[in-house]
């Protein structure tokens, strides 16, 4: 498989590097691993989850979060069906605009 758009790096590294700790976030003083597996099921189903509430290629998504694994799951979604995700960082003020 080549890797020609963002989210075809999920398939890829599902297929040459079937990783248990794709990534991996700490809450409460805990390390908790997603597998790459995880990773590409949660982001396609919430591709599905964008598409049934109209979303498709070209709308404008935005994402408001900190850094955390769940922001990486509604990019990935959102690339794979064709829109564009808009990062806003919750820290962010009016002057940052």
């Amino acid at each position: 498989m080549t890797v020609t758009r963002t989210f075809d790096i999920l398939d890829h590294n599902l297929k040459h590097y079937n990783k248990p700790d794709a990534l991996v976030s700490k809450s409460n003083g805990k390390w908790h691993p997603v597998s790459i597996k995880t990773f590409c099921e949660i982001a396609e189903q919430l591709s599905y989850g964008l598409m049934h509430r109209g979303i498709g290629p070209g709308d404008k998504v935005a994402i408001i979060s900190g850094n955390c694994p769940e922001w990486n799951y509604v990019d990935f979604a959102v690339a794979a069906i064709g829109a564009v995700s808009v990062p806003v960082y919750p820290t962010m003020g009016n002057n940052d605009t």
